[in-house]
């Protein structure tokens, strides 16, 4: 019995002290991420958002998932800040956003590399093949609201997530709390596999980004292939918010010998959004009118108010007498916002790749406008276009999977 009890304890003395060595391997990889951004709505005011993520590299790169930038709704151009703590230490850096992939839930931030950690997470490649279902234990770490860190481990589930556009999921025996989007997951030797999504509304169970619709070997020099250097280009729709400024006059008058209420109402074209916070007006002949207000706004127009003052005068014979005259003369000037889909050639992923490596082609790409330029440890160049792939195979050794994936 007690030697039973002591078999068991130095047991789990040792699996303790193993989680502990990996606790110390991932946990100075971590970043908490802070979104903050001010929304575009009739009221205005700055949202802030978190998030978890972890370097890729030691070039300052950060993997997380883009719905925690999305999770601010709308805002106004221009406002949107990125902060990225190290280690949840209030030591912060400001980021930019290097890439995105909205469909894919996929965001990799950028920071200036002074302090980032010597050793970033390692990203699985041999080891998906070992991935089983209802077999491999994965493990993840980050920075859910109210905790400091927190760790959790469950079982891969499936590699089907939930049906519709979000079927390409992995499905984990993992709970994930908010703040936890974007946490690596990862296997007990701590190669990552994929990114905290969120969990299903039975809280049982938890969806992860396979770390496959990453751009790895644009960015992890560990996922480079045997020397062939490869750019993928294509044409693709990329949504520009443009700012507009406007400008509208108008003129109004009034015959009558009392005070005369009015309103305009301003409408903007269909599909422009307004700025509340740029409406401005001025006045000329200013005398004949009082009481200017801007009601009654929202994102399509605004309501400008007014009060003609009386214009008549008294004869000297005591007869009254209206007059009519332009009596006011007002510019209005405000801003609106357009969504515009502009459609030009993107790098959809450059770097080293070998035999069995693929990228993935975002949904607003046209798969034939794709071009593969690819440059031979030998030196020789070779282009293959969109069109040569199908989903069987296709030219020079490429072929295209069902799910959009060039695969080399």
């Amino acid at each position: 019995m007690l030697r039973f009890i002591s078999s068991a304890a130095v047991i789990f003395l040792a699996a303790e002290t193993m989680a502990d060595e990996l606790t110390d391997h991932v946990r100075p990889a971590l970043v908490t991420v802070l979104a903050t951004g001010t929304s575009s709505g009739s009221v205005t005011e700055e949202n802030t958002v978190q998030g978890t993520g972890f370097f890729i590299n030691k070039e300052g790169h950060v993997a997380t998932a883009f719905h925690v930038i999305k999770q601010l709704g709308p805002i106004i151009g221009g406002t949107l800040k990125l902060t990225v703590f190290r280690n949840d230490t209030n030591i912060s850096s400001p980021a930019i956003i290097e890439f995105q992939q909205p469909d894919r839930d996929v965001l990799i931030l950028k920071i200036p590399t002074a302090g980032v950690p010597t050793k970033p997470l390692t990203i699985a490649n041999d080891a998906f093949n070992k991935i089983q279902p209802a077999v491999t234990r994965l493990r993840t770490a980050g920075f859910p609201f109210g905790f400091p860190f927190k760790e959790d481990s469950g079982v891969l589930n499936s590699f089907d997530g939930p049906n519709g556009p979000d079927q390409w999921l992995w499905v984990v025996q993992m709970r994930f709390q908010r703040g936890q989007s974007g946490s690596p997951v990862f296997l007990d030797d701590g190669q990552v596999v994929g990114v905290a999504k969120g969990t299903d509304d039975t809280e049982a169970n938890g969806y992860i980004i396979p770390m496959r619709y990453f751009p790895l070997t644009q960015y992890v020099s560990d996922s480079a292939g045997q020397g062939r250097k490869v750019t993928v280009t294509a044409r693709a729709s990329t949504p520009e918010l443009r700012v507009q400024e406007n400008v509208q006059q108008f003129s109004d008058s009034s015959t009558s010998c009392s005070s005369a209420q009015r309103e305009r109402r301003i409408q903007l074209p269909v599909g422009q959004e307004l700025d509340p916070t740029s409406i401005s007006f001025s006045v000329r002949n200013g005398s004949f009118v009082s009481g200017i207000s801007i009601k009654d706004i929202s994102n399509t127009g605004f309501t400008v108010a007014y009060v003609l003052k009386p214009q008549c005068f008294t004869t000297p014979f005591g007869q009254t007498i209206s007059l009519k005259q332009a009596n006011l003369d007002m510019s209005l000037a405000y801003k609106s916002r357009q969504l515009v889909e502009t459609s030009g050639e993107k790098v959809i992923a450059t770097g080293s790749l070998g035999v069995g490596d693929q990228v993935y082609l975002p949904e607003d790409v046209d798969i034939g406008s794709v071009k593969i330029d690819t440059i031979e440890p030998s030196g020789a160049v070779r282009t293959t276009t969109g069109n040569d792939l199908v989903t069987t195979g296709g030219a020079n050794g490429l072929g295209l999977t069902v799910d959009r994936a060039i695969k080399f």
